[in-house]
């Protein structure tokens, strides 16, 4: 608010000095400018021949003469009407000019006062006069030794200099009250902004140091202006993702160490089982704890593996593959591993054979990852349904996977959160689960880095489908990918 107002005094000063203190001077300066300008152009016309003084009058509100040596007025601007004879010391006047100007040799400048002209009248000398200094001049004389048909003549212009000490009065009143009010303005100004700006800014800059220090269930109030509203309302969606983070980032430690902590109790449990007990050192107790070996190596290898993707470390290696056929290939592995479980898989391709341009590796990880969440959360019929389709989209060929399950669903209000690492949504929750929790998370990151589209749709009691799309690609011997 301060700063406002000093800025407007500062305002207020210098345009009180420029139409108070300069401006005679500013108007001078401006009319001996437009004098020496017009001269120049007059003499630039008489030597060329092509003179024409008819509206100088009017349009600059000066009188332009063309002088001989003699004191003679050749020609005059406007509709004035030359003199038939020239009274005597009005022809000394010219002639002292005239050779002021021819001696000079150069474009000059006389400054005369009203009564100048009185004065030589009453018969005082020219050179006394003219000799005076002009402290405030009434009008300005220019003047300038041009040729003009083979003879020397002089250009004389005469501007009148008019009075502006009852103009700068005027404005000076009118500024008084124009800068009280203004002042008046200014202060009720920078009292609405500083209730509608300056206090719902500090209050935001309070609360928002609580959330540097670690507070993020404060609360910006969005009212006010727009600007403040919307800038309450970014804030307030800040401090609710960082809650998030820091939530999930407690569930991921509080997960980790779950995951980890099951597989290392089960291999402790087993090894001092076999040692206590020479009977229980059978290859099943054995194989026991080599699967959890795996298991825990597979989680730490997952958890490695994300952080590499998200670091950028991992880039695809693009190639043009088969698609179709190694869908084909990966549900018959994953089929016979599960013959017997009674799982059931359907693979509804497009009728055509799909070629891609992906890394082949990362791809079949995420159809690995989603059919294995699929056949985690199976429903009843044991059937996992796989779509292959092809679609258009700006010009472009490209193929949609679907990998479909009828098992519970997914609330509506969890969907947005699924590809999280370790979000563990409500059917989560029970001990069938396998795997290391963070497949989905390991497909998304896949996707992304392949620029690719991917969703979920999924009704709860009727089950989900999860989906993702890459590009067609015309396939070429040389870069098939076998």
């Amino acid at each position: 608010m301060l700063a406002f107002l000093a800025i407007s005094t500062l305002f207020l000063l210098i345009l009180w000095l420029v139409l108070t203190v300069f401006l005679d001077d500013i108007y001078k300066a401006v009319k001996a400018y437009e004098s020496t300008t017009l001269l120049r152009t007059i003499s630039e016309d008489v030597e060329a021949n092509s003179l024409d003084l008819e509206d100088i009058d009017e349009r600059y509100d000066t009188r332009v003469y063309m002088i001989d040596g003699k004191g003679s007025i050749r020609a005059v601007s406007g509709n004035a009407v030359l003199p038939m004879a020239m009274k005597d010391w009005m022809k000394k006047l010219l002639v002292h000019i005239y050779d002021t100007a021819d001696q000079a040799g150069k474009p000059l400048r006389i400054y005369l006062k009203e009564n100048d002209f009185e004065r030589l009248a009453r018969g005082e000398d020219v050179s006394s006069v003219f000799g005076e200094n002009k402290t405030n001049p009434d009008r300005i004389l220019d003047l300038e030794i041009v040729e003009y048909r083979d003879e020397e003549v002089m250009i004389l212009l005469t501007t009148r200099l008019y009075p502006v000490r009852l103009t700068t009065l005027s404005i000076r009143w009118v500024l008084i009250f124009g800068s009280l009010a203004f002042m008046l303005f200014s202060l009720i100004s920078s009292a609405i902004l500083a209730r509608s700006v300056a206090l719902p800014m500090e209050k935001i800059n309070r609360e928002a140091a609580k959330i540097a220090a670690g507070n993020y269930s404060v609360q910006f109030p969005e009212n006010g202006l727009r600007e403040i509203a919307e800038l309450s309302d970014t804030l307030n969606y800040t401090s609710r993702e960082l809650q998030a983070t820091e939530d999930l980032q407690h569930e991921i430690i509080a997960n980790v160490s779950h995951d980890l902590r099951t597989p290392l109790t089960m291999i402790r449990g087993y090894a001092e089982l076999m040692r206590d007990l020479p009977g229980e050192n059978s290859p099943e107790n054995l194989q026991i704890i080599i699967d959890e070996t795996d298991r825990l190596s597979d989680l730490i290898n997952d958890v490695l593996y994300v952080s590499r993707i998200q670091s950028a470390v991992e880039t695809p290696k693009m190639a043009v593959y088969s698609l179709t056929r190694s869908i084909r290939s990966i549900l018959y592995r994953i089929s016979m591993l599960q013959k017997a479980e009674g799982y059931h898989f359907v693979y509804r391709d497009s009728g055509h054979e799909i070629f891609v341009s992906a890394d082949v590796r990362e791809i079949d990880r995420v159809l690995y990852n989603l059919l294995g969440n699929a056949i985690n959360y199976i429903g009843d019929d044991r059937t996992v349904i796989v779509d292959e389709e092809i679609f258009e989209k700006d010009g472009k060929t490209f193929v949609r996977i679907s990998v479909t399950d009828h098992g519970e669903g997914i609330a509506e209000e969890e969907l947005p959160r699924i590809w999280d690492r370790y979000y563990k949504a409500e059917r989560e929750k029970r001990d069938r689960q396998i795997g290391t929790g963070l497949g989905l998370a390991i497909a998304k990151e896949i996707l992304e880095m392949h620029h690719s589209e991917f969703g979920v749709r999924s009704t709860l009691g009727e089950g989900s489908t999860f989906w993702f799309t890459l590009p067609a690609a015309r396939p070429e011997r040389k870069d098939i990918a076998e």
